[in-house]
């Protein structure tokens, strides 16, 4: 009843009740989810390839990959470009003949 109580008062959830929140953090073998990112580690994305990346934080290459995603940041060496109208024109017209 008294933990009930604080975390009404401190408008936190009761972690027991709250499945959602079991879920995001602990995984299938009961140990906690992985590690927040820092801001230094979230800095390294795009600076280097991500299976790089992965081996000097020691996370999985699936982990960067995803986090830079998320943030929008571009891969290394391979940054996202727009096609040119002259370009998607010249697309077109190969697909016509």
């Amino acid at each position: 009843m008294e933990e009930a109580k604080i975390a009404r008062v401190t408008r936190q959830s009761n972690k027991r009740r709250n499945p959602r929140r079991l879920r995001r953090a602990i995984t299938s073998t009961g140990k906690p989810g992985a590690v927040e990112w820092t801001v230094h580690e979230q800095a390294l994305l795009g600076k280097m390839s991500d299976a790089d990346l992965a081996r000097r934080l020691g996370r999985t290459f699936v982990a960067i990959r995803v986090r830079r995603n998320r943030l929008g940041i571009p891969n290394y060496r391979h940054p996202v470009r727009r096609w040119t109208p002259e370009e998607e024109a010249l697309l077109v017209l190969t697909c016509i003949d």
